[in-house]
């Protein structure tokens, strides 16, 4: 597979040396002006300081021996010395067909020797208390995507889809089920035994936390009773955990 840079760069030399100037000048970039041309050369302005010459001029003859090469459709000299180089679409399909051949050797041009590095990136992370919502895919498909970019590159790839299933979301739902609900068993000190079953459905889980949310953002009381509830989960409440059990599976399913 052709590096095109390189190889316009390598013919642009032989047609300089060819022409009696300095090969060391023979540079190819991408075009600062993509709608005009692909490629430029301004060799003409190195050269010229060396040779002390007009340098359109000097890039009229460098553009002519350009244009003669199957693979340039248009190799034009501008003034003071630019060259804008297009190439043939014939030539770039046989560019894109290489890569396609050497995906498996080459992998599609990225070089086999680049220092593997260690890529850890974390994508999602959506919240097991709320609704999942369009951010959440755009996130995974970006995450995934840069996976897969990394791995291709050769590095090496750590991905997690951390679930936040764990902190103040769980508080206010704890803090306004059991100002709901006293009577359930989760919160009556001295009970081993739980429900299997969720006491709620998904959809009303939704509602609970919409509703804690917008409470805890004006109610200090109930905020600090959710903060206690975090508390009491983190330090093992049984009745808490079974419900922090019962929401992380409903959001999962």
């Amino acid at each position: 597979m052709k590096n095109i840079i390189n190889y316009l760069g390598q013919e642009t030399a032989l047609i300089l040396g060819s022409l009696g100037f300095d090969t060391r000048f023979a540079i190819i970039t991408k075009s600062n002006r993509p709608d005009i041309s692909q490629f430029q050369c301004n060799a003409a302005f190195a050269i010229c300081k060396e040779l002390k010459a007009n340098p359109k001029e000097i890039a009229d003859k460098i553009a002519g021996e350009l244009e003669k090469k199957p693979y340039i459709s248009s190799a034009k000299p501008v003034m003071p010395g630019f060259i804008n180089i297009n190439l043939t679409d014939e030539f770039l399909i046989e560019c894109l067909n290489g890569l396609a051949h050497d995906r498996d050797e080459n992998k599609i041009g990225v070089p086999n020797n680049r220092k593997v590095n260690k890529t850890i990136i974390d994508f999602c992370g959506a919240n097991v208390a709320k609704p999942m919502h369009v951010g959440h895919l755009r996130s995974t498909i970006i995450g995934d995507s840069l996976a897969r970019l990394a791995r291709h590159l050769g590095d090496e790839v750590l991905t997690d889809n951390h679930l936040g299933d764990w902190g103040t979301q769980m508080g206010l739902l704890i803090a306004l089920i059991k100002e709901k609900k006293p009577a359930w068993p989760y919160f009556k000190e001295g009970l081993k035994v739980f429900p299997s079953l969720p006491p709620v459905e998904l959809s009303e889980l939704e509602e609970f936390y919409l509703e804690a949310s917008a409470r805890a953002k004006g109610d200090e009381d109930f905020l600090q009773q959710a903060q206690d509830a975090i508390l009491d989960l983190q330090q093992g409440h049984l009745g808490y955990r079974t419900l922090w059990e019962h929401f992380v599976n409903l959001s999962l399913e």
